[in-house]
């Protein structure tokens, strides 16, 4: 992944200049890393399925229905409409209910027995045999003129989900989940260029994680733009508001969580504030994560602030449980999330190794729904993106410490270090 990423990927987006811009001023360069993810999910896998010679009849919970439908006839022998799903939106999906092998593998037992079959697996056969959250690392370079980016490389290098769960959608060697919020990105910048760099890992199959593409690309770049602000002497919020002229909704989100969440204002030592803005799913949304590190590198989550422009709020208490539910989730992986491999072995197995966070961990969390006409957003996703970054620019408020990888590194905090 390291060494395919310090090479030239295919390009998704170009405008300006990009060799001369990145010649001209003070130029500063980052590379960010991002784990495998499992998903956890409320409940662990299953699915019950009644097979018969001429019919077969499954229960589970799946974001996929058709798929599922299609591949377990493929699995039972059996014509597409001879195979029933009843779905339930239950136990959580997190984007591992968009693969089928839960069912496909129930299908092939049930054709063993008479009767129905149901198949559960185990918190250890559930986080031993996901579908993962890829590795990511992302290249930024940038120059700064008169305390605003001039130029922005940016370089996107990890697994290409779409080409494998989509291919018609896999064009010109472009992921566009992965380049998604990358090549979107809101701020006023006269030279950009974005590349993607598709590089699998070997023997580790990997799909769609809450917040997708964009939560690989929002903490790079959100974290990148902390650390831009910091060499060109600027508040993290007045230097992205100066790139954000020609954005009235991310320029509204932005300046009201400013507001809720208290920005400026005193904090004891150790205490900081990170700001996190974000273009992805169709809505608009600034978060400020406020957070205590102490002398050994732990981190103490004191409070969230989000504010959304997501639209036309059709149902304000579900937008508002959504970025509740993705914060969680997200600040979750970020304090803890990683999963490992050994000898071909997931490492991890139940959550006293892939950890939670804990109900007496949990910040205050306050969302903020800005009244709009437009069309309505995406917001189940949103929440999820918003967490990381945020986070890990109130550990660089609080100690000056620049995390470049995630999860977070209490030994690299306490010694002082950047990642």
């Amino acid at each position: 992944m390291r060494d395919k990423s310090e090479k030239d990927g295919v390009v998704a987006r170009s405008e300006g200049d990009i060799a001369k811009g990145l010649s001209i001023g003070d130029k500063m360069e980052a590379a960010y890393e991002l784990p495998f993810l499992a998903h956890a999910t409320m409940e662990p896998l299953n699915a019950t399925v009644h097979f018969k010679q001429d019919s077969c009849e499954i229960w589970t919970g799946t974001q996929i229905v058709s798929r599922v439908q299609a591949e377990a006839a493929k699995a039972a022998g059996l014509p597409v409409d001879k195979v029933i799903v009843n779905n339930h939106l239950l136990g959580g999906g997190f984007g591992r209910k968009l693969e089928p092998d839960m069912v496909v593998a129930a299908v092939r037992i049930a054709k063993q027995v008479e009767g129905p079959v149901k198949v559960v697996w185990t918190r250890e056969e559930d986080i031993q045999h996901d579908v993962y959250r890829p590795v990511y690392r992302d290249v930024i370079s940038a120059t700064l003129s008169d305390g605003k980016i001039a130029a922005w490389k940016y370089r996107i290098a990890g697994s290409g989900v779409i080409a494998r769960w989509l291919p018609p959608a896999f064009q010109k060697g472009i992921d566009i989940d992965a380049v998604d919020s990358a090549v979107d990105l809101p701020y006023e910048i006269p030279n950009i260029q974005v590349e993607y760099v598709r590089a699998e890992p070997p023997a580790v199959p990997t799909g769609f994680w809450r917040g997708v593409g964009p939560n690989n690309n929002v903490f790079a770049i959100e974290c990148f733009m902390d650390e831009l602000a910091r060499k060109a002497g600027k508040d993290p919020i007045e230097f992205r508001r100066a790139m954000l002229t020609k954005q009235p909704r991310f320029l509204g989100a932005l300046s009201l969580a400013a507001e809720k969440s208290g920005w400026g204002q005193p904090l004891p030592a150790r205490v900081g504030r990170g700001v996190c803005l974000q273009p992805s799913f169709g809505s608009f949304i600034a978060t400020v994560v406020e957070a205590e590190v102490d002398e050994q590198g732990e981190v103490h989550l004191r409070r969230v602030t989000s504010a959304v422009d997501t639209g036309i709020a059709v149902n304000p208490d579900t937008i508002m449980a959504q970025l509740e539910g993705g914060l969680i989730f997200s600040l979750t992986a970020a304090l803890y999330g990683e999963i490992t491999i050994e000898k071909g072995r997931v490492q991890q197995s139940n959550f006293h190794d892939y950890r939670m966070l804990r109900i007496d961990q949990a910040p205050k969390i306050d969302i903020h729904v800005i009244k709009s006409s437009e069309a309505p957003g995406g917001i189940g996703e949103t929440g999820s993106t918003a967490g990381p970054p945020a986070l890990r620019n109130a550990i660089y408020a609080a100690t000056g410490v620049a995390l470049r990888r995630l999860p977070i590194d209490r030994s690299l905090i306490a010694a002082g270090k950047k990642s």
